[in-house]
């Protein structure tokens, strides 16, 4: 079919159907460039941070550093923890001594 066998309705809907495919295959492209920019980027902070990101094997070694770090968190979190409980059921129990041997609870029948 040619322009001129066309009418003006059918030619102002292929025109709108063409714009409509550029505007999303303009998106498509956008999107995938940001995508790739990002990606660029993120793989950059991982080789600053000595992270082979490029391949299974330097993801799954960060994966177990990580794991081990949160491991080590944890068991850090706990000894504090227990060293802060300690710290005070010893400061209690001198304060409650104190209080004790004050009342003359401590002094011997003789």
């Amino acid at each position: 079919m040619s322009e001129h066998n066309m009418s003006k309705e059918d030619m102002d809907e292929i025109k709108a159907f063409i714009r409509d495919v550029g505007e999303e295959l303009a998106g498509t492209v956008a999107t995938t460039k940001m995508e790739a920019i990002a990606r660029a980027h993120v793989q950059e902070e991982f080789r600053m941070l000595g992270v082979d990101a490029s391949t299974a094997d330097g993801v799954k070694e960060f994966q177990a550093n990580m794991a081990t770090l949160d491991r080590l968190r944890r068991v850090s979190e706990k000894i504090g923890l227990t060293i802060i409980l300690t710290f005070f059921t010893v400061l209690t129990g001198g304060i409650i001594s104190l209080i004790w041997q004050s009342i003359g609870g401590g002094k011997g029948t003789g």
